[in-house]
């Protein structure tokens, strides 16, 4: 599985608590962040431990969940359930002759 001259740096199930804190980290509540940075921080080899608090610690506003939520976006998280709806959108704007006026009345006609 793994190549000799670069080991595994952690097992199968300490990969899954991992993620499970990094998780925990994201969705963490506002009062809870410490706690849950720590836990985490906890759990990684030095190297990845100054990483993350160089890197991601100080962009904490950028992605955990608790600062995300107060801004003005409905409770949003990703933009994926909009971008699945492209191939229905663009199959009824598509026409043969690409009229505006055709592909609005395929719009109507449909709904």
């Amino acid at each position: 599985m793994g190549d000799a001259s670069f080991p595994a740096l952690y097992t199968k199930e300490t990969r899954e608590t991992l993620t499970d804190l990094v998780n925990a980290w994201i969705r963490a509540p506002i009062n809870g962040i410490n706690g849950a940075r720590t836990k985490l921080l906890n759990q990684l080899h030095f190297k990845e431990r100054e990483y993350l608090t160089s890197y991601y610690q100080p962009k904490e506003p950028l992605f955990l969940r608790a600062y995300i939520s107060q801004l003005p976006n409905l409770g949003v998280h990703s933009t994926q359930r909009n971008e699945g709806y492209h191939p229905i959108t663009k199959r009824k704007l598509s026409t043969r002759n690409g009229s505006t006026t055709t592909a609005k009345a395929g719009l109507h006609s449909s709904t």
